[in-house]
């Protein structure tokens, strides 16, 4: 979890920063992104190859995932389209106009002034619901139970 969301040196952190500095990019976020990640370590893998591409790996439990950081700084600052709020707004149902009020709402709160003060971005909402996730986690009692299920063709 270090890698994705260790603050100041994670993938979310390099993301976080780069999502509204002036000039941001997929490349910078990536050259920046293999500057800041730890070299030596094993869980995340970005080589001469992965870089030139603009990818890296992450050694999951499970085995490695590649990734790519192709418009990652345009999907993390979750922006709603104004053509799609005026379409809603232009709407008869009641419903979905409410719908439009929300959506303009959380616009207003994105502004460049607030943005300076929230940045909430999907990856800082995903890093908060992790962290409570983690502290959940951490004040319960687990309990394991093993189940059995017999391979048919042996019984």
């Amino acid at each position: 979890l270090d890698v994705i969301d260790k603050k100041g040196s994670s993938i979310f952190s390099v993301l976080d920063d780069m999502s509204f500095a002036p000039g941001a990019n997929d490349e910078k976020f990536a050259s920046i992104l293999y500057q800041r990640m730890d070299p030596q370590s094993t869980r995340f893998v970005a080589n001469s190859l992965h870089q030139g591409k603009r990818k890296f790996v992450i050694n999951h439990y499970a085995g490695p995932v590649q990734y790519s950081t192709e418009k990652w700084i345009e999907k993390n600052k979750d922006e709603v389209p104004k053509a799609m709020v005026k379409l809603l707004e232009s709407s008869s149902n009641q419903f979905v106009n409410m719908l439009a009020t929300v959506l303009d709402d959380q616009e207003e709160k994105n502004t460049p002034t607030a943005r300076k003060r929230s940045k909430k971005t999907v990856a800082k909402q995903f890093s908060t619901q992790l962290k409570n996730l983690r502290t959940k986690i951490g004040t319960t009692n687990p309990y394991f139970v093993r189940c059995i299920k017999p391979n048919q063709e042996f019984v």
